[in-house]
């Protein structure tokens, strides 16, 4: 007969390193002294970290919790900073050790896995590695017999808060626990909630019972950290706060512990920057004092780019990044890019609590559920955005790209605050609010938000209402049916509103805006534009620094009411009106400008019905025929 013998090792000899990072888009919230907390996002670096876990509750596993609803923080290498993880199930345990007496357990280095000092300096590759140096007797196991049982206990968390308290701790002898074998075997499992599972052995009560002790590599994760509370002071406290990921504390902390002052006087200087650009440049020197980077820029081997954003990078993500192959070029374009998006993410923190705040704190705030994110409502925002681009459209110019960079830092990585910041703007557009402003200033605002496209843009909506920017370039846009709002923005456009209550604005330069059927709203804006309406009763509004503009008002309709609106500063008694063979001609004598209804004399089918003036004044058909 053989005897079947089961692959027994002694754990010490055991070599596991396990090291697992992944790139997805998280959801944290941090505190912007708003009514509320607002999430921040940034890229994830995952990695395991090794403890013992006992099955106290006798059902033959260890239970662990889940990581996406885990509460629990804890700082494994003793860098002063928790990483967000997970635990043992509150049915089970931690073996743990309270090495200096204060009744807590704060770093790894208190726990048995790869986090525990041995006596050689170096650190174990499991906890049962680091449990062998406790066995005084040589016996493989840890009982009475040696001396450091009595200091060893096991933490549970009986209320899932993530919080160790007093009464969860338990002494080996209080849970009739007289021996835990040090000698294990391999087992290779991941569990339901993705914690590894690597080796496990036994331990034995007084009861002759034996349970399962293992070796479970927990999930950490590095970015996503808390660093130890400081007390700060008051001078701080009033300035923008950001929060920190990885190895990088807040920025109050940050600023806190910096006595060259140099932090404080770059955010400082933020607040009380007078342009966009300095604001931004501002903002990176604050990434790089905040991370300890040099003062003085290199490269990052052979990669084409700063070397301390890549440092900066490996502060919040809490890890080294891969050196670049070869030029570096793909290396440089991604780690760029998840720098700037990193930078929005400050950028929003500092301006939403100092020069944007009386913009964002009228912002109502939600979570969105579906896109895991917190989302704005600006319609509050939009009309002071709108005034301040009318009323001082240097300093809007300014603040403008401001909000416009903010905003798309809420969250760089999904797209849905600047989607309803293009919806609110295009919901106060499409009420009939755009008559009270300027072309210019209209165009400023939208020009400014929704960064400039140099290429032209071609749109076709569909049945449902659609909101289209064409910006820069030579644009074509086609709204369909529906009650649709385009602006064409910079250059040469077309505007086609298709079927519904349209509302059309040209922008800048040379445009052609048909509204076609349904009461149509069409703003020619700065250039010489060309209008035509269609079927419905249409408005046409032409506003003083618009250029030469062109009517083409043909309508069958026998009931239709169309209308001219001159905006402010065009009065009455400055517009003359004259006949230009079948065309009539109203010509703004201050501004050398016209407005030309074209084969208006034609036929009664190009006949507008009224113009309005802003002061009240009203020229009827009938006005408009005298000789």
């Amino acid at each position: 007969m053989k005897l079947q013998l089961k692959k027994i090792i002694p754990c010490l000899l055991v070599v596991t390193s396990i090291f697992t990072g992944c790139t997805r888009e998280i959801d944290k919230k941090h505190s912007l002294c708003m009514s509320l907390d607002i999430p921040m996002t940034q890229q994830e670096s995952f990695d395991y970290a090794s403890v013992l876990l006992l099955d106290l509750n006798n059902n033959g596993i260890v239970d662990t919790t889940a990581f996406d609803n885990s509460s629990a923080y804890f700082d494994f290498d003793g860098d002063g900073f928790k990483q967000k993880t997970v635990f043992a199930a509150k049915q089970d345990g931690v073996l743990v050790r309270d090495l200096n007496g204060d009744g807590l357990i704060t770093s790894g280095k208190e726990l048995f896995g790869g986090a525990t000092t041995l006596r050689n300096g170096g650190f174990a590759d499991n906890g049962f590695i680091a449990l062998n140096e406790l066995d005084s007797n040589g016996d493989h196991r840890i009982t009475v017999e040696d001396p450091a049982y009595k200091e060893l206990k096991v933490l549970s968390d009986y209320d899932d808060s993530g919080i160790v308290k007093l009464n969860e701790f338990k002494t080996l002898e209080a849970l009739g626990i007289n021996a835990i074998d040090i000698t294990c075997e391999v087992e290779n499992r991941t569990d339901d909630q993705g914690n590894q599972h690597r080796q496990t052995s036994k331990y034995h009560t007084e009861t002759n019972k034996t349970f399962k002790i293992t070796n479970v590599w927990l999930q950490q994760n590095l970015t996503v950290t808390r660093d130890q509370h400081v007390w700060i002071p008051k001078d701080i406290q009033g300035l923008p706060n950001a929060k920190g990921f990885g190895t990088s504390g807040s920025l109050h902390t940050a600023m806190f512990k910096d006595k060259s002052g140099q932090l404080k006087a770059l955010v400082d200087a933020f607040i009380n920057a007078e342009t966009h650009l300095e604001r931004v440049r501002l903002n990176e020197q604050i990434i790089f004092a905040w991370t300890q980077q040099p003062e003085k820029y290199s490269t990052y081997y052979q990669a084409p780019m700063d070397a301390r954003r890549i440092g900066a990078l490996e502060v919040f993500y809490g890890h080294k990044l891969p050196r670049p192959n070869g030029i570096g070029r793909q290396f440089a374009q991604l780690y760029n890019k998840q720098f700037d998006e990193f930078a929005d993410t400050v950028f929003y923190q500092l301006s939403s609590q100092s020069f944007l705040k009386a913009y964002f704190e009228k912002a109502l705030w939600s979570r969105d559920q579906l896109a895991e994110v917190y989302a704005g409502h600006y319609q509050k925002i939009v009309p002071l955005l709108f005034d301040l681009a009318y009323n001082d459209p240097v300093k809007a110019q300014e603040i403008l790209r401001d909000f416009a960079k903010a905003v798309r830092g809420v969250d760089p990585y999904k797209p849905i605050n600047v989607e309803l910041l293009r919806k609110a703007i295009g919901d106060f557009i499409g009420d009939g609010h755009m008559s009270r402003y300027s072309a210019s200033s209209v165009n400023l605002t939208l020009s400014a938000l929704f960064d400039v496209s140099h290429s032209a843009d071609v749109f076709v909506g569909n049945k449902v209402d659609n909101l289209a920017f064409g910006l820069g370039g030579n644009d074509l846009l086609y709204g369909k049916a529906g009650n649709d709002t385009l602006f064409g923005g910079a250059g040469y456009d077309e505007l086609y509103g298709g079927v519904g209550k349209d509302s059309l604005n040209g922008g800048m330069h040379d445009d052609i805006l048909s509204g076609e059927a349904g009461d149509d709203f069409l703003i020619g804006a700065q250039g010489d534009d060309i209008l035509i309406a269609g079927l419905g009763d249409d408005t046409y509004q032409y506003s003083r620094g618009d250029g030469n503009d062109i009517i083409n008002n043909f309508d069958l309709g026998s009931e239709r009411k169309d209308t001219l609106f001159f905006g402010d500063g065009i009065e009455p008694n400055k517009v003359r009106v004259t006949r230009d063979q079948e065309d009539l001609v109203l010509v703004l004598i201050d501004h050398n400008h016209t407005v030309r209804l074209q084969y208006f004399y034609r036929s009664p089918f190009y006949e507008i019905n009224q113009v309005i003036f802003s002061d009240g004044t009203r020229w009827s058909l009938v006005d408009l025929l005298k000789p």
